[in-house]
């Protein structure tokens, strides 16, 4: 199997959530979504870590895929959900790959649940089964843990629902086996409820047709104290101000008496000409602060998008994470997933709402308290502009 270069912690960090933990068991199978795909990647990195294939394709050739279609014929399913624009590449017949048909919006959500005989693991991500989802941009990635001992169902039951929903804008013989996959996890995992009263909370925040907006099902899992403050990582904004649009839709999430502000850590790069910034993140989302408040703010942070020189010249990362932050003196909260901040990730235009997957981290705690201190860390955070 193709491994990965030394040096690179990133990549390290993605491929490394498809291997197995210890004492996880024989592998069983394999349900993933993407918005776009690149199939040699999902084969000769993902699915090769799931299934542990050993050899190499490049350096072991006939080895290899013997062993690929050894290990894969003993699966119940290996499977990939892609939007039915990018449903293209050479594959082998020992996986499926389904096209997501959609009414309106895209197939945009990124999830991966992969099942050994004693632990499931799914994995919520911004990142695209792509080279470039896992090689080059900055991107967020959460993995929920399942097994004997852990089987949170507030959190493995919507998902599984979500992704029966997801097969059913698919067609074909494929979907019967990746229910199979479906009603094993579902049956193999305990059916109590395992909440904990206290510390951190998990709930996920899915988008689709028929389904309640972004913000809709944030405000029912948050506490009655408004957020102070919210910071917002996303590549993409709507190209116009809409009155339902995400910047006006987080303000009215927000507080409304004394002090608030939106953080904005969008792309940017240094600019010579003018000795300041380029910053990708258009003028109205500026322009849907509160108007006679001069308590609120909407404060811009540029996330650089080159990184360190290499050998072979400057690295280009490109933001393409989606989180968003919001926090109070008592509380704190991570959304992390595939939902950009526009109308269409956030289910917010009926007449185009994506299908989007969003996991998050809640924190009733002072603000001085480390496992606060620890979750406000995991977002992408822009310098001084």
């Amino acid at each position: 199997m193709a491994r990965v270069k030394k040096g690179d912690p990133a990549q390290c960090q993605l491929l490394s959530l498809w291997q197995p933990p210890p004492k996880a068991g024989d592998p069983v199978g394999v349900l993933a979504t993407t918005f776009t795909l690149d199939t040699a990647l999902f084969e000769e990195e993902c699915l090769a870590r799931f299934a542990d294939v050993q050899s190499d394709p490049l350096r072991d050739g006939a080895l290899y895929r013997i062993e690929r279609e050894e290990k894969l014929a003993s699966l119940k399913c290996a499977a990939v959900i892609a939007d039915i624009h990018h449903c293209a590449g050479r594959r082998s017949l020992r996986w499926d790959l389904l096209a997501a048909r959609p009414k309106s919006g895209v197939m945009h959500a990124k999830i991966s649940l992969l099942a050994w005989s004693e632990h499931v693991r799914i994995i919520v991500a911004s990142s695209n089964l792509t080279n470039d989802g896992y090689r080059r941009n900055q991107e967020c990635v959460a993995a929920i843990e399942f097994n004997d001992g852990f089987s949170d169902r507030a959190l493995l039951d919507p998902l599984l629902a979500y992704l029966r929903d997801l097969l059913a804008i698919t067609s074909g013989p494929a979907q019967a086996r990746a229910e199979g996959l479906l009603n094993w996890v579902d049956g193999r995992l305990p059916k109590e409820q395992v909440t904990p009263a206290r510390g951190l909370q998990r709930r996920v925040i899915l988008l689709g047709p028929n389904r309640k907006n972004f913000f809709e099902q944030l405000a029912e899992m948050l506490p009655g104290e408004p957020p102070e403050q919210a910071h917002v990582v996303s590549p993409f904004f709507d190209p116009d101000l809409r009155e339902n649009g995400p910047e006006n839709s987080l303000w009215r999430l927000m507080k409304r008496r004394g002090t608030a502000e939106v953080h904005l850590h969008v792309a940017g790069e240094a600019s010579a000409e003018t000795n300041g910034w380029l910053l990708e993140v258009p003028e109205h989302v500026l322009n849907a602060t509160p108007k006679g408040r001069g308590d609120v703010a909407t404060r811009l942070h540029p996330i650089l998008v080159a990184g360190v020189p290499t050998d072979t010249g400057p690295e280009r990362r490109p933001l393409h994470a989606k989180t968003l932050m919001l926090s109070h003196e008592k509380w704190s909260a991570l959304v992390i997933g595939s939902s950009n901040f526009t109308s269409a990730g956030m289910g917010l235009n009926a007449y185009a709402r994506n299908y989007e997957a969003n996991l998050v981290y809640f924190l009733r705690t002072p603000a001085n308290d480390s496992l606060r201190k620890a979750l406000e860390t995991r977002t992408l955070r822009g310098g001084p502009r």
